[in-house]
């Protein structure tokens, strides 16, 4: 396999390379030359030309944001499975005849699922809170200047 960008003459940054997949796990076990030269760069940065072809080939450098929903909260606490069991037994228990035993544990998963969602769903807020309040910078070089 080539080294990236080795079809094009030297210097020649007007045309966009072809930048492949680069993990976070691989990219830290490349010196820093190395990086650069792998995700088709220079020292002194991508040009103009080139970085308006890669934004219009892969799109906005951007990290994924975190979105917290009620209902995505409410679905992590019923797929528990010791939730279906004991909603199972508290149905058993209802249908042969023992509703006070069938009461006590609906109530019980009722209340577990109850307080684990409002606890879970606090914290993701929490969560969403700070990570809104990171600044996320980057200093990049284009046409040689920053």
């Amino acid at each position: 396999m080539s080294p990236v960008g080795a079809d094009r003459p030297p210097g020649d940054r007007t045309t966009p390379r072809k930048v492949g997949p680069t993990t976070l796990a691989d990219a830290s076990a490349l010196s820093a030359g190395a990086a650069i030269e792998h995700l088709g760069s220079t020292p002194l940065g991508l040009s103009s030309t080139e970085a308006a072809a890669r934004l219009r080939e892969f799109g906005t450098n951007v990290l994924a944001s975190h979105q917290v929903t009620a209902l995505g909260v409410l679905g992590r606490q019923l797929r528990n499975p010791l939730l279906i069991l004991l909603l199972g037994a508290a149905a058993v228990s209802g249908l042969t005849g023992d509703v006070t035993d069938a009461v006590i544990i609906a109530t019980i998963v009722g209340l577990s699922v109850g307080l684990g969602f409002f606890n879970e769903y606090r914290s993701e807020q929490a969560v969403e809170a700070l990570l809104s309040q990171i600044r996320q910078d980057a200093l990049v070089v284009r046409d040689g200047a920053p």
